[in-house]
């Protein structure tokens, strides 16, 4: 069964934002039990590799480094502090032991205490829509590929159903039997 949240923003927003909780890691369902649990704001970023935490909130959890790692961003290179946490997304969405790198501080505030990057958004099904305002969907693990071309059958380019007589629609000019359609 997948893990599943939405968050619904009341205007379409410029950023990718939403609350999150953390604490060390643990998995309940080994019996680990969950001692301090820290909120804060995170921010998804699908151009960011891995996921970071700020130095403020690693020392408010008291996390202790597992290594040290080489981080390239926009302004080069450091060593930093990598850690293991739980992760607790909204609609109470867990990632347990997710391991983050911790840099100084995110967009300039004290507001944001984590980046959400690829190695977590990977890990399931990420949608962002548009419409009048902007609703982020994120799913763990993936259930079935989300396809909006595939899924728009309105085009008859994009349909299931193409005719083998009808013009192919890679555009060749070729009846599709005797393009894509062999």
């Amino acid at each position: 069964m997948a893990n599943i949240f939405t968050t619904r923003y009341p205007i379409k927003v410029p950023a990718l934002v939403t609350q999150i909780g953390l604490s060390l890691p643990a998995d309940p369902q080994k019996g680990e039990t969950v001692t301090k649990t820290v909120e804060s704001k995170a921010i998804w970023d699908t151009g960011a590799t891995n996921s970071v935490i700020t130095e403020k909130l690693a020392k408010e959890l008291n996390l202790q480094p597992i290594s040290k790692v080489n981080v390239i961003g926009v302004h080069g290179s450091e060593i930093k502090n990598a850690y293991l946490i739980n992760i607790y997304l909204p609609s109470k969405v867990c990632i347990n032991y997710a391991r983050v790198t911790e840099c100084k501080q995110l967009s300039g505030t004290d507001e944001l205490g984590m980046l959400i990057g690829m190695d977590i958004i990977s890990l399931g099904d990420f949608a962002v829509t548009n419409l009048e305002k902007t609703v982020l969907s994120y799913r763990v693990p993936s259930e079935k590929e989300i396809d909006f071309l595939k899924d728009n059958k309105n085009d008859p380019a994009h349909s299931d159903k193409i005719s083998r007589n009808s013009p192919c629609p890679c555009g060749s000019g070729k009846k599709y039997k005797r393009c894509c359609g062999k």
